[in-house]
């Protein structure tokens, strides 16, 4: 179904106006055509001035723009993917067939009717007669392979996890991934993928709980790897919707260095800091790796999501998610869809945008994939400290190479505490570009004169794409009380960025000496109130009265 949108491209689009309302003579000669009653097209000369008249409006004729928009019965429901705009992506590409995408996870309903027509099937392998009939080492791998069928090195049926031979699922979760990338769009049935045209191929080496090893992992790149040889399938990305808090590991972080395409996977789900953690895979920063968090409909931090100012690439949709499932499937969008939320949900965006970049530019080295996806993001200041680019995946922006200046901060605010009057701390926050365009700092502004910024290595300087600088801001209050400010940035393109101040002072002079009024015990933290010299006072009272009374 394709839906006519308004979309201005030019104020000068032909130099063609039209016009309503009644034709002046002096226009008459510019007429090119009556496009119905009081209706005219002009073709005007370029710097023709028209005065304006109460007898008629005088409008640029501007473009109309076809976008595709699928037919997908549940699409309206889909909030996601209107915010990373798939819609206007949707009308460069689709998405191709030929391009291959491995999603290592519990496995697919290959038999989902809104994802079998893009998933891989295995043409040399006769499904379910027990035999590895392509001389592949795996047996009946018609839809991917279930690696948990092989604990000890050949095909096991009766293994824990091995319900099929090939990559059913059992769980669901994959399944949700699957939709996410790949369900197939403008079919009329439940919802579309990123990605309408794509072939996935799953590798199920997490169990009907959703757990796996580094091994079963391991032997997911194993089966893409003879894939690639054997049957000449390039995979492309790798959906890699798990992590977890584990010491380093060499042979998985060599794993996916050796991968030759784009390895996504998940920030976490436990609100951390991912930069105070070791949560991995996310955390191995790889060249060909892309760590996803989640935000929410509001396009803010998921409360859930982990983040890092070093080690959270990029952050998608991960908030109620709507959602194909296994063994799901009625008329209804109600009975066909589920609600869910996490950052494994976030990934599978972002594998979509692979597959769209290279159903157009399959050229592209994995390295320069992660790029174009990280620069053409749409930056907010709302993701300040909690991410390596500041920015939220955008399809139709990568599509078009969008280029700006864009920046990204290590943090939201500066808190200096608590000073004596007149003495002074200096703290310091990082900016980093994030943009395609070089960035340039022109001027900076302090909203209050008790914060200063005492270094400016960032001032007109152009900053390349990830490059990094520092500015440093000293708090030095006049006189007691809480001091607010904010610190802004203002780039070369007119964009501006802000970090809040915050700042308490005291007057030493006005504070109780340490030790008076506290009782010699102390030991209980009661104080009396009651002095030394306060005593004596009262001890002499007392005996003027008691002689008085005597």
């Amino acid at each position: 179904m394709l839906i006519l949108l308004l979309m201005i491209f030019s104020l000068a689009f032909g130099r063609e106006y039209i016009l309503k309302g009644e034709l002046p003579e002096s226009l008459k000669p510019f007429l090119k055509k009556r496009i119905s009653e009081r209706v005219y097209l002009l073709d005007l000369p370029e710097g023709t001035l028209i005065k304006q008249s109460s007898e008629f409006i005088l409008e640029e004729n501007v473009k109309l723009k076809a976008l595709r928009i699928p037919n997908d019965v549940c699409f309206p429901y889909r909030w996601d993917l209107k915010a990373v705009g798939a819609p206007e992506a949707w009308d460069k590409t689709t998405g191709s067939g030929r391009v291959y995408v491995a999603i290592f996870d519990t496995g697919v309903d290959y038999e989902h009717p809104d994802l079998k027509d893009n998933l891989w099937r295995n043409p040399d392998e006769i499904c379910y007669n027990g035999i590895d009939d392509d001389g592949n080492g795996y047996v009946d791998d018609c839809y991917g392979v279930n690696v948990l069928c092989y604990p000890n090195g050949y095909y096991d049926p009766n293994a824990p996890g091995c319900t099929r031979p090939d990559a059913y699922d059992d769980d669901g979760h994959g399944t949700l991934i699957a939709g996410i990338i790949g369900a197939v769009g403008n079919n009329g049935l439940l919802i579309p993928g990123v990605a309408w045209r794509v072939k996935i191929i799953p590798c199920k080496f997490l169990d009907s709980a959703g757990t796996g090893d580094l091994g079963g992992e391991l032997a997911c790149f194993e089966y893409i790897k003879r894939l690639q040889r054997d049957k000449g399938i390039k995979v492309v990305a790798i959906n890699a919707s798990y992590g977890g808090e584990y010491a380093f590991s060499n042979i998985q972080y060599e794993e996916i260095a050796n991968f030759k395409g784009v390895y996504v996977t998940a920030s976490g789900n436990s609100g951390e800091n991912n930069d105070e953690i070791d949560f991995y895979p996310c955390n191995y920063g790889l060249d060909n790796e892309i760590c996803v968090g989640a935000y929410d409909g509001n396009k803010k931090p998921a409360y859930f999501s982990n983040y890092g100012y070093y080690t959270v690439d990029i952050f998608a949709p991960g908030d109620h998610i709507l959602g194909l499932y296994k063994g799901k499937y009625s008329n209804t969008c109600a009975g066909s869809l589920v609600s869910s939320s996490g950052t494994s949900l976030s990934v599978p965006f972002v594998t979509g945008a692979v597959a769209l970049l290279y159903s157009l530019r399959s050229d592209l080295p994995p390295w320069e994939v992660k790029r174009e996806i990280l620069l053409t993001g749409e930056n907010s200041e709302s993701f300040d400290g909690k991410s390596y680019t500041c920015n939220l995946l955008n399809l139709n922006n990568l599509l078009l190479g969008e280029s700006s200046q864009k920046m990204c901060l290590s943090t939201e605010e500066l808190n200096f505490g608590t000073l004596n009057v007149g003495e002074e701390r200096t703290l310091s926050f990082t900016v980093r570009s994030t943009g395609k365009k070089d960035l340039v700092i022109t001027d900076v502004y302090v909203s209050d004169t008790a914060f200063r910024v005492v270094k400016e290595d960032c001032l007109r300087v152009a900053l390349k794409p990830f490059e990094e600088c520092t500015f440093q801001v000293s708090f030095k209050p006049r006189k007691s009380g809480t001091y607010f400010g904010t610190i802004y940035l203002y780039n070369s393109e007119g964009g501006v960025r802000s970090v809040k101040l915050y700042g308490e002072a005291i007057n030493p002079e006005n504070q109780t000496p340490a030790g008076v009024g506290e009782t010699p015990s102390g030991g209980g933290g009661c104080n009396t109130g009651i002095n030394f010299y306060t005593s004596a006072l009262l001890l002499i009272l007392l005996k003027r009265i008691f002689k008085r009374r005597a």
